[in-house]
């Protein structure tokens, strides 16, 4: 069964897997109005057949960091976060 997508309403980057895939995207559900299924967290990777929604995410909000934010500078960020959770967790 295949589900159909409404729209991408938000993303977010889940530091946890920052070494592969962080972003995740906020799928909403066609024919799930209302329902507790409606919106869901998918991982980009999972949304590959998705380009046509993701690509008019971006031009929606095109301050949101896109997939291709994935760099050098990404990861010293993501390096600075993860080492002051870890002193946050430590205290």
């Amino acid at each position: 069964m295949e589900y159909e997508l409404r729209e991408i309403s938000d993303l977010k980057y889940d530091y946890r897997y920052w070494k592969s895939c962080e972003l995740f995207y906020l799928v909403c559900w066609m024919g799930y109005e209302g329902t507790d299924q409606e919106y869901s967290w998918l991982s980009a990777l999972d949304l590959t057949h998705a380009d046509e929604a993701t690509d008019d995410f971006h031009q929606r909000y095109p301050n949101k960091p896109s997939p291709d934010f994935f760099g050098p500078e990404h990861d010293a960020t993501v390096s600075r976060h993860l080492k002051a959770r870890k002193r946050h967790k430590e205290a």
